[in-house]
């Protein structure tokens, strides 16, 4: 059982235990990232909800496929963070929204795209990370209306919209801004704009397995600690920090 329960010897009372649960993570920054403080903003969410409710976190970084995978077997607690999805569902506790995220869609400035619906977008090719999602796109993409091209990540979707080679890149707005910053240069970054129309809505949430019994429980008791950081400020107080650049 990956789960295990830790003595706690230090800083709270003799005989009080303290669980730990073992997540799988990615590389998505700002939001996660092995490299970032506090592993990004997501991570540092979804441990002080779990801190508020005597739970400590371990995070295992993986890639996105091994991460699924991971979760769905049972070989970890649980993944963050990830949009709740039908097929997702059947293996899979999903919590209540850890982040709410604007998807828009990234063109270049001299080839602006004029959009207000995801139907006003014909003939068009958009690049998009493996493991993300076609969300919005999916109906338009069956339909041949829109062209699909899978890229390494959302930085490799990017340089292929520098290129020409894709039209338009659908990326949530501040993870593009993120990138745009600290991987790009300045030139490059004045050649790209970001639509005001956006795409999608997409809420992202801690998914636990269905494989280990406790998890029904443990997904009971996050909610409770997400709940918990919201109403006392903590949550509004990290996401200020988060704009000021904190886990950049």
């Amino acid at each position: 059982m990956i789960r295990k329960l830790l003595l706690a010897l230090l800083l709270i009372p003799l005989g009080f235990r303290v669980e730990a649960i073992v997540l799988a993570n990615g590389e998505w920054p700002p939001f996660l990232s092995n490299k970032l403080p506090e592993f990004g903003f997501a991570s540092h969410i979804v441990s002080e909800s779990f801190k508020q409710v005597g739970i400590e976190v371990q995070y295992e970084f993986l890639s996105w496929k091994r991460a699924e995978s991971e979760v769905k077997y049972g070989n970890v607690d649980g993944s963050i963070v990830w949009s709740k999805q039908p097929e997702r569902e059947e293996f899979a506790y999903f919590s209540e929204p850890v982040l709410q995220l604007n998807e828009v869609l990234f063109t270049l400035k001299h080839r602006p795209i004029i959009w207000t619906s995801i139907d006003d977008l014909q003939d068009i090719e958009i690049g998009l990370a493996l493991g993300s999602t076609e969300g919005v796109f999916k109906k338009s993409i069956a339909e041949g209306r829109v062209s699909l091209i899978r890229t390494k990540d959302i930085e490799s979707s990017f340089k292929m919209l520098l290129e020409g080679r894709v039209d338009a890149c659908p990326v949530i707005d501040s993870v593009g801004h993120y990138l745009l910053r600290t991987k790009f240069n300045t030139r490059q970054r004045n050649q790209i704009i970001s639509s005001k129309s956006r795409s999608e809505v997409i809420h992202y949430r801690l998914m636990l397995s269905k494989s280990i019994k406790e998890n029904a429980e443990i997904m009971l008791r996050f909610n409770q600690g997400l709940k918990a950081i919201k109403e006392s400020g903590v949550y509004a107080e990290m996401e200020r920090e988060f704009y000021l650049g904190r886990y950049d």
